[in-house]
Parts: structure tokens; C-alpha cells; sequence
């Protein structure tokens, strides 16, 4: 009884880790992406291009 409570606990941390891994990989892609069209903006508008090509 107590193996099968602790690897359903293992197995639930595992799991809330995954999710929270999922968490901090998404945010951490969200700012490089928003970094580079910060860096992508700020080098249009540099060269006088602004929003425009």
C-alpha cells in the first residue's frame, strides 16, 4: 500500500514538474521573441525605416 501511494506522489510531482518546466520555457521563449522585434524594431527605426520595409 505504501509503494503504491509513494509512486503515485513520485508520479505526481513528476508531472507537476513537467508542467511548471513547460511554464518557464514558454515565458522564456515569449521574451527572446519579443527581444528580437525589440531588436528588430529599434535597428528599422535607427536606419529611418520605422514600421515600414
Amino acid at each position: 500500500m505504501f509503494r503504491a501511494l509513494f509512486r503515485s506522489f513520485a508520479t505526481e510531482r513528476l508531472l507537476a514538474l513537467a508542467g511548471v518546466l513547460g511554464i518557464v520555457l514558454g515565458i522564456a521563449c515569449a521574451l527572446v521573441m519579443w527581444g528580437q522585434g525589440q531588436l528588430v524594431y529599434s535597428a528599422r527605426r535607427r536606419l529611418g525605416q520605422g514600421d515600414h520595409f
